[in-house]
């Protein structure tokens, strides 16, 4: 049996708690980081300092079953996955009505300059437009020499009371990217036809290892799967 694909979460309130939890019912191998050592020794011991329905029995199986995992290392974090959700906290700023994003600038500091390779970070965190392009030249800025950091969306639209059922299945898929990141094996989504498919940028991310990747690349794709080497074209057109 191959191993799970392994994916980071960073942040373990609310949003990223669910997220790791359900990660790892969907066959993931999961690490949270977060900054606090007193939340990541209750979630170790399977305990969540808030309610929501279905959450704490996923919490309490996976934890017991040495996955998902959490730390509070960076270092650990970036050598874990080459995959990782940011979902830290974006609260109101002080001074104005716009979200604080300097937790998630924070977390991608915090992370990137000890990447080892190849990497994808993902935000859910809530936060303004604009936000993905000044993480993106944050990465760039602080990736370690031949290290390529790719900054992706994945916003969460999570009800209170429904957060799981949200996760495991959403019902609507954002359009509009820079490039496709297949986290799924439903056949639907698997055998989709690449060349009918049009982002800014012709890039594409396996997190499943299901995708024909030759197929892609036939059709002017980049992909590259978890732990396999990148396959397509040598370069990109903007």
């Amino acid at each position: 049996m191959p191993e799970p694909t392994r994916v980071t979460v960073i942040g373990t309130g609310y949003l990223g708690a669910t997220h790791a939890a359900c990660l790892a019912e969907l066959g993931y191998d999961v690490l949270g980081l977060d900054t606090d050592p007193a939340k990541i020794a209750d979630l170790a011991a399977g305990l969540l300092p808030f309610s929501e329905p279905g959450l704490a029995e996923l919490v309490e199986r996976h934890t017991a079953a040495g996955r998902p995992r959490f730390t509070t290392d960076p270092v650990e974090a970036a050598a874990f996955a080459d995959l990782h959700f940011v979902c830290v906290g974006t609260p109101q700023r002080r001074d104005s009505m716009a979200a604080d994003t300097s937790h998630v600038e924070a977390a991608v500091a915090a992370l990137v300059p000890h990447l080892r390779g190849d990497a994808l970070l993902v935000g859910k965190s809530t936060v303004p437009v604009g936000t993905a392009a000044g993480l993106q030249a944050l990465a760039d800025r602080l990736a370690p020499a031949g290290v390529e950091v790719g900054v992706a969306r994945n916003p969460e639209f999570l009800r209170e009371g429904r957060a799981v059922e949200d996760t495991l299945r959403p019902d609507r898929i954002i359009t509009g990217a820079d490039l496709v990141l297949h986290l799924t094996e439903w056949p639907e989504f698997r055998d989709v036809d690449p060349a009918t498919l049009e982002p800014a940028r012709r890039v594409g991310v396996d997190g499943r290892n299901a995708l024909d990747a030759d197929r892609w690349a036939a059709a002017g794709w980049r992909v590259r799967a978890l732990g396999r080497p990148a396959v397509g074209p040598a370069k990109v057109s903007p």
